[in-house]
């Protein structure tokens, strides 16, 4: 009988290359602190990242614990460019890492690297960071691996039908807000653009499955 996340057993290495054994991906030991970590205090590897989040003083992270080393490790990558950026969107949309930072931080290296840990999301599982596929549960979208899908009883998002039915579409009060803010056209565009393309990518892996 194949293991279960929760079945994972550390392996004997020493020294910070430890691995985790998973059933389709290993983890750190580091990493799989934070997919363990039970208590209700923010981790210290994720204090920093949860500092950037505006507003001040905000004390949750908004997304679940298998994509915590995902996020750790995006901090690091954009602090190393812009020590001082700050996080004015941190979420889950769609399956996909939803991030952004204020704009004045934003430079063509961070937009590669928050792209790169976007794509990374779409194969990781939110609960247990093992790899995972994007599956429907009922009408939510959501990114598992097939352990957790089962549990949560979701299956497959295997059709572009699947993506458009939870995908909410905007009111005409949410489009006129949008023209009378004179919102770019680009931005969202592009936005559209990387989710769709992400979805198919997880769609065709789902389907491989």
């Amino acid at each position: 009988m194949i293991g279960t996340p929760s079945d994972s057993v550390e392996a004997e290495f020493p020294g910070p290359t430890r691995t985790v054994s998973r059933r389709f991906r290993d983890l750190t030991v580091e990493d799989d602190k934070l997919v363990s970590w039970a208590s209700d205090e923010c981790p210290p590897a994720l204090r920093p990242l949860l500092s950037r989040l505006v507003p001040p003083g905000t004390a949750s992270l908004r997304v679940d614990k298998g994509w915590w080393p995902l996020l750790q490790r995006l901090d690091c990558d954009i602090a190393s460019v812009e020590p001082d950026y700050r996080i004015t969107r941190l979420g889950e949309d769609l399956g996909v890492l939803d991030f952004e930072i204020n704009p004045g931080d934003l430079t063509d290296e961070i937009a590669d690297i928050i792209a790169g840990a976007q794509s990374e999301s779409t194969g990781t599982c939110v609960v247990c960071a093992d790899r995972a596929w994007l599956y429907r549960q009922g009408d939510w979208l959501i990114t598992l691996c097939p352990d957790h899908a089962r549990a949560r009883d979701a299956r497959p998002a295997r059709t572009d039908a699947d993506i458009a039915e939870a995908v909410p579409r905007p009111t005409d009060r949410e489009l006129a807000f949008a023209l009378s803010a004179d919102v770019p056209a680009s931005a969202p565009t592009a936005q559209a653009e990387h989710a769709n393309r992400a979805h198919l990518r997880a769609s065709a892996d789902a389907e491989e499955a």
